[in-house]
Parts: structure tokens; C-alpha cells; sequence
């Protein structure tokens, strides 16, 4: 039976839905904040693993981030980064596969199947290469 709109909430109800969604939080600030916010510090820094530097990093501020960007190789290697990324995510991906879903909408029969069929065994391979030692 569902709660009526603005009545109150039964006691213990916090804690049970506390209960679900913390273990989320703390993966999702394990996961994805902490190194985002140590990515962050490390390239705020001149941060170093040996020497007598590393005992105490400084605060560079920017000056790691105009230094890369100021670096040919670096920048082509971003440019490269870029293009993959919007060949293969965007275009090769998410256009293609809202074509190829746009063009099969209405379809019936064997065509619709195959082109399933082989989206499907795709995703199958893509799991087993992961898997392959």
C-alpha cells in the first residue's frame, strides 16, 4: 500500500533507505571523487615519488598545465585523442547505430534478425576478449 502525499514517513524508514544507498556513496566517492580530486592535486603540484622532493611537494599552480599545453607532442597527441574519440564514441558508435536502428524500425523478417543477431554476437565477443588472458 503506498504512503499517502505528505504524510509522515514510518519510523525507521531513514535508516532503511540510509542503509541502501550508502554502500553506493562510499563507491562512488572511492571510485570516481577521491581520484578525481587527487588528479586534481597532482596536477596542481610538482609532485614526485623519489627524491628529497617528495617528502614535501610544492604548489606550482597552473604552470604544469601551460607547460603541456605548450609541448608540440603533446598537443598533437591530444589532437589524435580528440579525433579518435569523436570518430569511434560518436560518429562510429552512437551515429551509426541510431542509423542503422532508424533504417531498421519498421523492418521485419530476416534482415531485422541478422543485423540483431550480429549486434548481439558483438557484445558477446567484446566480453570473452575482456575475459581472455
Amino acid at each position: 500500500m503506498s504512503r499517502l502525499k505528505g504524510a509522515p514517513s514510518p519510523p525507521g524508514e531513514a535508516r532503511q533507505v540510509s542503509t541502501f544507498v550508502l554502500p553506493a556513496l562510499v563507491l562512488i566517492g572511492v571510485f570516481l571523487v577521491f581520484p578525481a580530486l587527487w588528479t586534481i592535486y597532482l596536477g596542481l603540484t610538482d609532485y614526485r615519488l623519489t627524491g628529497l622532493e617528495a617528502a614535501e611537494p610544492q604548489v606550482v599552480g597552473l604552470d604544469n598545465y601551460t607547460s603541456a599545453l605548450g609541448d608540440e607532442r603533446f598537443r598533437g597527441s591530444l589532437w589524435l585523442t580528440v579525433q579518435f574519440v569523436l570518430g569511434s564514441a560518436v560518429i562510429g558508435q552512437a551515429g551509426l547505430g541510431f542509423a542503422i536502428a532508424w533504417v531498421l524500425r519498421d523492418r521485419r523478417g530476416p534482415v531485422k534478425r541478422v543485423v540483431f543477431a550480429l549486434a548481439y554476437l558483438r557484445l558477446l565477443r567484446s566480453r570473452h576478449a575482456e575475459a581472455a588472458p
